[in-house]
């Protein structure tokens, strides 16, 4: 955690400088780190920490336009944790948007981290049956049976415990 925390702050460093003054990003940098969500994120051993840092070198290397490990890191992005195919949405859209198609770098990109995460998603599907985790299918249960409980308390919140699914993607996303 501590590593990645470090490759965090050297990534977003980087990030910053051509936009800001060293110093400017050095203390901002800094209090990203040092703030106690971090600190706690990068000393729980879990893989927060990781999951942006590996974010954060995507986006130091699709400003530089290295597409082969650009699609690399978004493979390992999206196995570490499954949201990351949101950075791949998001920078698809403003490829497009910005030069009207799909250019021949983000497709080698996508291509790449595809076969990067393809092999991993088939065997998690043909052993559960799911394409998420089950640590993200308990996630989903466990807010499906909260909203259960909610709506059987509130009668008014019962049209909402029928689109859960769209709340609970539309709550991840906000997040």
């Amino acid at each position: 955690g501590i590593a990645f925390l470090v490759i965090l702050g050297a990534a977003t460093f980087l990030l910053f400088i051509p936009r800001i003054p060293k110093s400017a990003a050095f203390f901002g940098v800094l209090l990203f780190l040092l703030a106690g969500n971090m600190l706690w994120f990068a000393l729980s051993g879990m893989e927060t920490v990781m999951f942006l840092s590996i974010g954060f070198l995507a986006l130091m290397v699709y400003r530089s336009k290295r597409w082969l490990l650009f699609g690399i890191l978004l493979g390992l992005l999206i196995l570490t944790r499954p949201e990351g195919i949101a950075l791949v949405v998001a920078i698809a859209m403003i490829e497009i948007w910005r030069q009207k198609k799909i250019g021949r770098g983000i497709i080698l990109s996508t291509v790449v981290c595809a076969l990067i995460c393809a092999p991993w998603y088939f065997y998690l599907y043909t052993r559960t049956g799911h394409l998420l985790p089950t640590s993200a299918v308990a996630k989903m249960d466990s807010f499906r049976i909260g909203m259960d409980y909610i709506s059987g308390k509130n009668h008014n919140l019962n049209t909402l415990n029928k689109f859960y699914p769209l709340i609970y993607v539309g709550l991840l996303l906000a997040f």
